[in-house]
């Protein structure tokens, strides 16, 4: 890591010294940025605040390398795991950083462990939900694992995959993308997260157990061609339909900004997004 400097009595001017770094393995998120974090020229590195400003490591004048913030101090940080090199995997992880850290905030602070919300998939515990995302694990890839062979062009951008991790490419923000800032009026990122943690909750897998079953039921024991995007089937529609409703009602619960229109298969009872089969 590169040393810089913050803006004290032996480095006035600038407000740090940096070389260029645009390669981290690791970002942490850790909250609330320090009063005193520089605004301006900021770099590129390995801790990342809910205002989505960010730095690196720094060493002291002893040569001692140490945090430029306490990240001991605040609860619940967040490491994600970058596996894309260059500047493309470092600003989707900031670029996550950001998101991530703003529904932390809500969800610790509105969702205790005693609570519970209403969805068409059943009543949604916040001991199970808490749990869940405090122990999220995410990771920038190139590719989603189990997608390798799937075209570029029906890739997902965002998925959690069966060893727990919430799995993301820097597609996400393209245009057009969850990450587009017109795209769901802005609310696209927290829709996402939203979506991919009601996938995890206890409700959100029986449901998604309950569909397949099903579909497996209708050929032969094969869950082949159940997430073909291309032409959906009614099973499928049902999962995501229901887990959507799990994502909205969970993201007004713990007062998060979420769309409430333009959600393919949508979430509403009796409102399947425009899908035009008959997926009851």
């Amino acid at each position: 890591m590169s040393d810089f400097y913050l803006n004290d009595a032996d480095h006035p001017t600038p407000d740090f010294v940096l070389a260029a770094a645009t390669d981290v393995a690791e970002l942490l998120v850790i909250g609330k940025r320090p009063d005193n974090w520089p605004e301006t020229q900021l770099p590129i590195g390995a801790v990342a605040f809910e205002d989505g400003y960010y730095g690196l490591w720094k060493k002291t004048e002893d040569g001692q390398t140490q945090y430029t913030a306490p990240h001991a101090e605040v609860p619940n940080d967040f490491a994600i795991d970058i596996q894309v090199s260059g500047a493309q995997g470092t600003q989707t992880a900031l670029f996550l950083a950001k998101a991530i850290a703003a529904v932390d905030k809500k969800m610790l602070a509105n969702f205790s462990p005693l609570a519970s919300f209403a969805s068409s998939a059943g009543t949604i515990r916040g001991s199970d939900v808490r749990e869940d995302w405090q122990n999220l694990k995410v990771k920038v890839v190139t590719v989603i694992p189990g997608y390798e062979s799937t075209p570029a062009d029906e890739q997902p951008v965002m998925a959690i995959r069966p060893d727990g991790a919430m799995y993301v490419t820097p597609k996400i923000m393209d245009d057009g993308n969850y990450g587009d800032p017109n795209y769901m009026s802005g609310k696209g990122m927290n829709y996402a997260i939203m979506h991919e943690m009601a996938h995890q909750t206890d409700r959100g897998i029986a449901v998604a157990a309950e569909q397949q079953h099903q579909y497996r039921q209708q050929h032969e024991g094969s869950l082949a061609g159940y997430y073909d995007r291309a032409t959906p089937n009614k099973y499928m529609v049902e999962q995501e339909h229901q887990v959507n409703n799990i994502a909205i009602n969970m993201g007004l619960y713990i007062g998060l900004d979420v769309p409430l229109t333009g959600i393919t298969y949508g979430w509403q009872t009796g409102d399947y997004g425009g899908f035009t089969g008959n997926p009851s």
